[in-house]
């Protein structure tokens, strides 16, 4: 090991850029691994069929009502395209789930890098090694939903405004800022929590700052500004607005092509506030304010393993707490290092309150935040190394790092069981009213049937849910092109096979009678559907059965 302060810091800088790419390699493995592994969500099967218009011609119209923004369509189209798609029955899930799989990579170097200004070097390779451990991390990166590139985007903001912090006068760092908050503007409506406590979070460390060292100067955030600062900061800000404002438009007019959408995205936080607060068919959704707190802390609502983030949760208090209780001066002046932690602590503590005190909660609004605390453990990780060095010398920190160790080992296990032993299991605390794996055998019987009928992929199906209730069956049914989805009774019924949801499927059987057999499927835990084949389709099913022609290949 070099010796001296030069020396030391030379080392740990080799070693946190190692870290740092380690990290990447295997966060790029568990993200990219077997990603058709999981049965597809409902969201994830409305999010693809909606992409897949745009494969088929169809231009791209934001709805301010449902679907969120617009950058995970227009990020998985060229990559569709790249792979030779040219309609939804072209594609296959993983093809899709690749879009989040890259983000959430990139989201390892950016959560890295943040943790940099805010520990150094071995803050940063613990914090990257942290989001590319952590079971929400992954679960999240192998899920077709908006979630992983908004916390992209929202950790990439946090970066350039801790770049921004360090040399106010970047005006590539302001440019990074405005980017990232206009693609997290065009990427989903909750960006708006994080643009909210993000400003309030930097106020409160700015101010503390102040009150904390009356001698700091603006090089750390805490001084004054004179009249040529403050210019130089108006023009900045003013670059940034722009740069969020021109991305923002462009995404959700389409290019230009579609006006109206640049309105639309601000009318949707009518309807989003609504929905946010419990109203209408989000009450549904609405848990108890400590729900985020469980599902992180200590989850386990049945027999099974029991899943926890608390290396991470232990350790982003270690780092948040250490930066209001350290005294640290450079020259005189509060260090920059510990004032970015500060925000880094605040901003985390807020987005976890914001959305913990709003009753609308499902698992993957804790991503963000959840992200935030994995940057923070990395900070945390590595003062507490520091402080045992200080107190124990080398043995201690040999325990820390064993610690340490043994943190990223417990989130490696989970992170392994959550993917890839429970991917769609209720167990899972990230599974939430997922498809249940059976669909595959209710994929498998309808596209058998299809087979054995005279019109094939044309044969007709019809699925009636009156409540709407029938995502991901379009995904599945995708290589068949005459299935209807019904919210009320059609009056054509008698077509080879009908899907029903139990609501329906008394009153489907009474007019479809002794013609045809019945047999009842899963689509989620405690959803079932009744499937009602026509008899004589189903005797030919069942003399292929019989002759040992069961494996019919899906198309």
């Amino acid at each position: 090991m070099p010796v001296g302060p030069d020396g030391r810091a030379r080392w740990q800088r080799r070693m946190g850029v190692a870290l740092i790419l380690t990290a990447v390699i295997a966060g790029a493995v568990l993200r990219g691994y077997r990603l058709d592994l999981r049965v597809v969500h409902g969201d994830e099967a409305n999010q693809a069929v909606k992409t897949a218009w745009m494969l088929e011609g169809k231009p791209y119209r934001y709805d301010p009502n449902e679907h969120h923004g617009p950058t995970l369509y227009y990020l998985t189209y060229p990559l569709l395209r790249i792979l030779g798609a040219r309609s939804l029955a072209d594609t296959e899930i993983w093809e899709y789930r690749l879009v989040p799989a890259l983000a959430g990579t990139l989201l390892i170097v950016m959560g890295g890098l943040a943790a940099w200004h805010g520990g150094g070097p071995i803050a940063a390779g613990v914090a990257a090694w942290m989001l590319a451990l952590s079971n929400g991390t992954v679960f999240y990166s192998r899920y077709y939903i908006q979630e992983t590139l908004l916390a992209l985007f929202v950790v990439s903001g946090a970066w350039a405004l801790l770049r921004i912090w360090r040399h106010p006068e970047d005006r590539l760092s302001w440019l990074g800022l405005g980017l990232a908050i206009g693609l997290a503007h065009a990427t989903k409506e909750t960006c708006i929590y994080f643009f909210a406590v993000g400003a309030l979070a930097f106020a409160c460390a700015w101010f503390y700052g102040r009150l904390t060292d009356r001698r700091s100067t603006a090089a750390d955030g805490t001084g004054t500004i004179g009249p040529d600062q403050y210019k130089a900061l108006m023009v900045n800000l003013a670059l940034a607005a722009a740069a969020a404002a021109c991305v923002s438009v462009l995404f959700y007019t389409s290019f230009f092509s579609y006006l109206p959408g640049a309105w639309h995205s601000v009318a949707a936080y009518f309807a989003y506030i609504h929905r946010a607060g419990g109203q209408g068919s989000s009450g549904i959704h609405d848990k108890p304010w400590h729900y985020y707190l469980h599902l992180l802390g200590w989850y386990q609502p049945m027999a099974g393993p029991r899943w926890s983030e608390w290396p991470v949760l232990v350790l982003a208090l270690v780092g948040g707490v250490d930066s209001f209780v350290r005294r640290e001066k450079r020259s005189g002046l509060v260090s920059l290092p510990t004032a970015a932690t500060r925000f880094l602590f605040l901003f985390m503590l807020l987005s976890f309150a914001a959305f913990s005190l709003t009753p609308y909660k499902t698992p993957w609004n804790i991503l963000t935040p959840l992200a935030l605390c994995c940057v923070l453990a990395g900070i945390g990780a590595s003062r507490l190394l520091g402080g045992l060095r200080r107190l124990g010398g080398i043995p201690a920190v040999l325990a820390g790092m064993l610690v340490v160790l043994g943190a990223l080992a417990w989130e490696g296990r989970q992170a392994w069981l959550g993917n890839f032993v429970y991917p769609a299991d209720a167990r899972n605390p990230y599974v939430y009213a997922h498809t249940t794996s059976a669909i595959r055998r209710l994929e498998e019987r309808v596209y058998a049937l299809s087979a054995l009928h005279p019109d094939g992929p044309h044969m007709p199906v019809y699925v009636v849910r009156l409540n709407g209730d029938y995502w991901p069956l379009p995904w599945y049914f995708r290589r068949l092109d005459r299935v209807g989805y019904w919210t009320g009774i059609p009056d054509s019924l008698p077509v080879p096979v009908v899907i029903a949801g139990n609501e329906a499927a008394p009153q489907i059987a009474e007019t479809l009678g002794t013609a045809y057999f019945s047999e009842t499927h899963a689509l989620r835990p405690g959803v079932l559907l009744r499937v009602f084949i026509r008899r004589d389709l189903w005797e030919q099913f069942l003399e292929t059965r019989h002759a040992g022609s069961s494996g019919i290949n899906i198309p």
